[in-house]
């Protein structure tokens, strides 16, 4: 419980260091199949449904039942990235108390996901590589394997995550992005986004093919913000089996590196927590609360 004791914004080193001990656990995990935290395992109408809200989509396939049953498919289908519904994809074992941050990911995808199927999830460290970056020195990449099959065993698609995990407390001395500021909007600015979001055109049954654009056609942009803490907080309680109460106390007093320790309430709650309040954020190295990096994957496949 030493992280909760030494907790405040201005003080020295209080977070675990990549040590030779760690960083070699972290790369005998190499090729094991990884227990997950099991969220759900049905693709519900509801959960495909929220999943496509939480990241903005207005695509009817993913949005209507009636659409869907419309199309080829017959169904509803969920968006190819709601498969973080059933793992986020962060494959980041050992190295307690080191930051992940979530690098990127490249997807495979075999078969659309239909309402009503049955996912198992299998999870594996595919590599672990010693990194050296400004943002805090010595690093560590984790690139993981992901796959995601129906109860047939057949397979829908395959994630290849890149994390890359940081310590804490040279991230926040090195302070890279200290002069990043809160950006404001102005009037003018707000009304351009409102008449992006009017003219956005959802073309649906009317695919843009290949052989119908050429070198230099500009594609159809895609409108995504201003963020709102809502927009925050429906996707990551989307992904992530948040744990309440109870089940939360019993799981950061066995991880207690988990938590993060408000230095004014001495009290735990998750790191999630950076992505609404500044002071977090700063606890590992940002200025600024933000957005997540599987978020801007799913927007990029929206």
């Amino acid at each position: 419980m030493s992280v909760a004791a030494t907790s405040g914004p201005q003080a020295g080193r209080r977070y675990p260091q990549i040590t030779d001990a760690e960083l070699a656990r972290a790369e005998s995990l190499a090729g094991v199949v990884l227990r997950r935290p099991e969220a759900r395992t049905v693709a519900s109408t509801d959960a495909l449904i929220g999943y496509a809200r939480a990241i903005g989509s207005r695509i009817p396939l993913y949005l209507e039942v009636s659409h869907g049953l419309r199309t080829y498919w017959g169904s509803l289908l969920g968006h190819p990235t709601s498969l973080y519904l059933f793992d986020d994809t962060v494959v980041a074992p050992a190295l307690p108390g080191i930051q992940s941050i979530y690098g990127g990911c490249s997807w495979h995808w075999e078969q659309p996901l239909r309402v009503g199927t049955q996912v198992k999830v299998t999870a594996l460290v595919e590599s672990v590589e010693r990194k050296t970056g400004s943002f805090a020195g010595e690093m560590v990449l984790q690139t993981g394997r992901v796959e995601y099959r129906d109860d047939s065993g057949r397979l829908l698609a395959t994630a290849r995550p890149r994390v890359l995990r940081t310590p804490r407390d040279e991230a926040r001395a090195r302070d890279k992005y200290g002069r990043v500021e809160v950006y404001r909007y102005s009037s003018d600015e707000l009304d351009a986004i409102i008449e992006a979001y009017q003219a956005e055109e959802i073309r649906g049954e009317r695919p843009l093919y290949w052989e119908d654009v050429e070198i230099g056609d500009r594609l159809p942009g895609l409108v995504k913000g201003p963020v709102t803490t809502e927009d925050m907080g429906m996707f990551v309680g989307a992904i992530r089996q948040t744990l309440f109460f109870g089940d939360f106390l019993d799981h950061w007093r066995r991880h207690p590196a988990d938590a993060y320790w408000s230095p004014d309430t001495r009290s735990p709650d998750w790191w999630d927590a950076s992505l609404l309040r500044d002071e977090v954020a700063q606890e590992f190295g940002f200025p600024l609360a933000h957005d997540t990096g599987s978020q801007r994957v799913a927007w990029i496949e929206n």
